[in-house]
C-alpha cells in the first residue's frame, strides 16, 4: 500500500496535525520569550530599580524634605497660601491654588508653591490632589 491509503491507515493525518500543532506552539512561545528578554536583562543590569520586589510590607518610607528652614520671605508668602487655602477644601488641586494665588496678587506663585512643596507643606495625597501639612507648616513658620 502505498500514497494516500497508507497514510489514511496509519493514522497519518492526526500525526501531521499534531506535529504542525506542536511546531507553531514551540514557536509562539520563542517569540514571547524574545519579546520579553529586554526585560530580563534590564533587572539583571539594573535590580535597584525594581525596588518594589524588595520592599517589606508594613515598611514607610523615612520622609525627605528638601528644605528644612525657611526664609523671612518664604515664610511670608506660606502665611499667603495658609490663607488662601483656609478658603479652599481639605483636598485641592494645584491649579486651582496657583489661580487664586494669582488672582489675590501674591509674587512669584509658581516659585513660592514650588518651595511649600519641597518643604512639605503641601503634600500630595492618594487622589492626585494635594493637602496642606499643618504640623509642618506649624513647625516651619512659628
Amino acid at each position: 500500500m502505498y500514497g494516500f491509503d497508507a497514510i489514511n491507515a496509519n493514522n497519518g493525518w492526526s500525526i501531521a496535525a499534531v506535529g504542525i500543532i506542536i511546531v507553531f506552539t514551540g514557536l509562539v512561545m520563542l517569540s514571547l520569550i524574545i519579546s520579553q528578554l529586554y526585560k530580563v536583562l534590564e533587572f539583571i543590569e539594573n535590580p535597584k530599580r525594581f525596588e518594589f520586589l524588595s520592599r517589606k510590607k508594613g515598611v514607610e518610607k523615612k520622609e525627605k524634605y528638601t528644605l528644612l528652614f525657611l526664609s523671612k520671605n518664604q515664610k511670608e508668602s506660606a502665611k499667603q497660601f495658609s490663607l488662601i487655602i483656609k478658603t479652599m477644601e481639605e483636598h485641592f488641586p494645584l491649579p486651582k491654588l496657583l489661580r487664586l494665588a494669582e488672582v489675590n496678587g501674591l509674587g512669584e506663585p509658581y516659585n513660592n508653591l514650588t518651595t511649600l512643596l519641597d518643604a512639605g507643606i503641601v503634600e500630595p495625597d492618594t487622589e492626585g490632589y494635594f493637602i496642606w501639612n499643618k504640623e509642618r507648616f506649624n513647625k516651619l513658620v512659628s
